[in-house]
Parts: C-alpha cells; sequence; structure tokens
C-alpha cells in the first residue's frame, strides 16, 4: 500500500462529511438542534494512527482481493455506514431518503397527493389515502384504486425503493399513472403540485361535549392545526347549545417527529413549569424546555391515548403532561424510545443520522426502554356488544307514569357503544373515563 494513501483517504473522508450541520427528523424519531456550527476536527497528534492504518490495511485488502471489483466510493460508503451502526437509530441516508425524511416533517411535498402501499405480490401499488385538494383529488382517484404503471412502465418493474421518489418530483411536472378500478383500466396525467399533509388525522365531537384529536406524527404547524381544530370543534358545540368539558389526545401509533412540535404540542396544555430536558456528551445538545404562559383549555378535563407503538414526541407529550398532573394517560406502556437524533447533510446530497442527545421527563425520568407507564392500563381488545332484550320498570303492566322528560336535561348521558363494533375498546373507555371526570367534582387539571 502506497503511503500517500491514508493521508488521501482521511481527507476524502473529512471532505464528505464537512457540510453545515442541520437539524430534519423522520416520523419516528427526534432531532433538536439547527444550524449547528461542524464539529472541528482533531489536532493531528490526537488522531488515532493505527487505527487508521488498520482502516487502510482492511481497505486496500478488500479493494484488490474482494471476490467482484469494488469501487472506492462503494468500500467508503459502507465503512461510514459500520461507524453509524452504533445504536438501532444512526444510520446513512441516501439523497432520495433524506429528501423524503424532509418532506415529512415540513409537512409538504411536491407530488399528486396519494399515500400507497405495494401489494403482496409487488404487482400493484394500492392508494391508501387521498389528501384534500390535490392533484389526486381534483382529478377523482380513490382509496383501493390499484396504480399498475407509472408512466407507462410497470409497477412490477419499479424498484420497490423508489416507488415514492417516482410519484414525487418537481412542481408543475406531469405523471401518467394506468389504475385499475373494478376490473377497468384508466389513463390518468396529473400535474405535481405542492401537497400539505397535515399531522392531525382527524377531530371530532362525541356526544356534542367531547373533543377528539388524533395526532399522527408531529411535524410543523402540528400545534396550530389542533388550536384550529380546537376551535372548530367549540363552534360546532355551541350550535348544538353544548360547550367543551374534556378533550382526548389521540398519540396512539404516533412514532415521534420534530422534537420542537412535540413541545409545542405539550405547552398547549401547560401554563408554566418545565417540559423536558436533554443530556448528551456535547454541550450543544444539552438544553432545558419551558412552558409558556397559557393553557388552551384551561379547567377542562384532558386525557393522552397512547399505545406500545406511541414513541419518541408522543412520549414527551404524554410524560411531561404525566408529570405536571396536567393529564390522565390511558392506553399501553409506551414504545420506550427515549434519545434524540441529528440529521447531517453531506456535500453529495446524502446525510448521516446519529443519537446525540438522552431526553428527560420533568421529574428527571429517563423512558428509554421502559416508556411511559399509564395511569389507566386499557390493552386493546376485542369486544362485543350485548344486544339482547332485557325487561325493565316501564315494561311492566300498570307501571306508574313520570311526568319528568329526561331530554330537558342540560347534559344527556353519553354512549360510544358504536366504538365498540367499530373495534376500538381503548377509546370507547377512555370516553367513559373522561365523561366520569367532567362529570365529577374532580377534574384533572
Amino acid at each position: 500500500m502506497k503511503k500517500q494513501m491514508l493521508p488521501l483517504l482521511f481527507f476524502w473522508i473529512l471532505s464528505t462529511l464537512s457540510a453545515p450541520l442541520i437539524a430534519k427528523e423522520t416520523t419516528d424519531i427526534i432531532i433538536e438542534q439547527q444550524n449547528i456550527e461542524l464539529i472541528s476536527k482533531p489536532e493531528p497528534s490526537k488522531m488515532p494512527i493505527d487505527e487508521l492504518r488498520l482502516f487502510s490495511d482492511i481497505f486496500e485488502q478488500l479493494k484488490n482481493n474482494y471476490v467482484d471489483p469494488i469501487s472506492d466510493k462503494e468500500l467508503i460508503q459502507n465503512a461510514i455506514k459500520g461507524m453509524l451502526a452504533l445504536d438501532p437509530h444512526s444510520k446513512y441516508y441516501p439523497k432520495e431518503e433524506y429528501q423524503r425524511i424532509q418532506n415529512q416533517t415540513s409537512g409538504s411535498f411536491a407530488g399528486i397527493g396519494i399515500e400507497t402501499r405495494l401489494d403482496a405480490n409487488h404487482q400493484v401499488l394500492i392508494i391508501e389515502k387521498v389528501f384534500d385538494n390535490s392533484p389526486a383529488f381534483k382529478a377523482q382517484l380513490k382509496v383501493k384504486d390499484q396504480i399498475t404503471k407509472i408512466n407507462n412502465e410497470d409497477v412490477s418493474m419499479i424498484n420497490p425503493k423508489e416507488y415514492e421518489n417516482t410519484l414525487q418530483g418537481k412542481v408543475d411536472t406531469n405523471i401518467t399513472l394506468t389504475i385499475l378500478r373494478e376490473g377497468e383500466t384508466f389513463d390518468y396525467t396529473l400535474k405535481r403540485q405542492n401537497i400539505h399533509t397535515p399531522s392531525l388525522s382527524n377531530a371530532q365531537l362525541y356526544n356534542h361535549e367531547f373533543a377528539y384529536f388524533k395526532l399522527g406524527r408531529f411535524q410543523q404547524k402540528s400545534d396550530e392545526e389542533l388550536v384550529n381544530a380546537l376551535m372548530a370543534l367549540e363552534v360546532e358545540a355551541k350550535t348544538e347549545n353544548s360547550e367543551i368539558h374534556g378533550v382526548i389526545l389521540d398519540l396512539r401509533d404516533n412514532r415521534g417527529g420534530l422534537l420542537t412540535a412535540a413541545i409545542a404540542v405539550a405547552d398547549l396544555f401547560l401554563d408554566e413549569g418545565l417540559i423536558t430536558y436533554t443530556s448528551g456528551q456535547s454541550e450543544r445538545f444539552k438544553d432545558r424546555y419551558e412552558a409558556k404562559k397559557g393553557d388552551i383549555i384551561t379547567d377542562i378535563p384532558l386525557i393522552i391515548l397512547i399505545n406500545s407503538q406511541s414513541a419518541s414526541g408522543s412520549e414527551i407529550v404524554a410524560g411531561a403532561l404525566q408529570d405536571h398532573s396536567r393529564a390522565l394517560i390511558v392506553g399501553e406502556r409506551s414504545y420506550g424510545k427515549g434519545s434524540i437524533q441529528s440529521i447531517q447533510p453531506l456535500k453529495n446530497g446524502d446525510a448521516i443520522r446519529y443519537t446525540s442527545a438522552r431526553y428527560y421527563t420533568p421529574n428527571g425520568n429517563s423512558i428509554q426502554n421502559y416508556g411511559i407507564t399509564p395511569d389507566v392500563i386499557l390493552p386493546n381488545i376485542s369486544a362485543k356488544i350485548n344486544t339482547q332484550e332485557t325487561s325493565r320498570e316501564v315494561d311492566n303492566i300498570g307501571h306508574l307514569e313520570n311526568s319528568n322528560d329526561p331530554n330537558n336535561q342540560s347534559r344527556m348521558p353519553a354512549n360510544f357503544a358504536d366504538l365498540i363494533e367499530q373495534g376500538d375498546f381503548p377509546l370507547y373507555e377512555a370516553l367513559n373515563i373522561l365523561k366520569a371526570i367532567s362529570y365529577s367534582s374532580n377534574i384533572v387539571k
């Protein structure tokens, strides 16, 4: 091996990693630092020369003796991937995957406005969601439509990792889809546009008084989405001569997102106090996040619904509100991901992600591996309603009459039995708990 190879190899690695460090995040991790200066390179005297020589020796062996010819670039990239195999959340991102992460956290992307999944035989893409006012929505594409071709290329011939990149693209560029629907085939040519992907997937009012919000991920403006949805439900309640007496924030299957977004959501329901704090080897990853003045539902009971797949940002929100006794946590023990990842883009458009800190609940608890334990544990079970008719006093011959009309009560008893038929027993129970809390004087604050 030539003597000059070691410094040249090390220079190549440094130049590849020397892009500005920023913070982005996927839906299952949390990243919290932005515009961080690049860590200064070590002094030459502190470089692990023996280890780098070992690296160079292995590099040369593989370069010259591997069963098939292999490029320097491929060897270096595999070496970088090996360095990042420190934990399950550190990894190397190709350019296309890094772009997808940016789309997820920004809440928008250039595309036609659909979410898809590949069928079991890898033959077609099945549309699972069509976003409102998107090109796909305007073209009347439907859930369960099957995409058999993209730009006249069979879906079965496209690399599964490239489906999203193929559907997405630059704004105002065209894409042609061949759709199979109920045995008939249709061709659609759509123009890509900026698509807004809201993090709030459901907001509705139960019994004209209980607000329910389903938050799928934490991204930019998640807190604004919640505030706007709450205002709309307050108006809806008033039209029914009612008002909101309780709120459920459903974080089941929410795998996380932007740390700043999770903190902003927790802050909506706190008037003061610590939300979370982070600690890592570097000082730049040690921080404290405090709530600002203003609870959007002061004196109204709040339930956070979680399950085993509620991770990262969901656990920050649940942990903060639980420690401050602001919310009742209901459901299953959460996932247990108590670490923060930072993403650093590289000059070639790729990026690396590495774990940079741990986060803690206000009381100083790390949820790593253990998760958040609910105040009320509700397993996700299947249940059926007993529809067998039973007799009551009113069925007896000669029963006494009652002149009072129960419909004149100011607050009607709530019945959420339909949720059992829909298979959502945890939500059914959470609503019953919320009803009991709101009807009693022991309001969770």
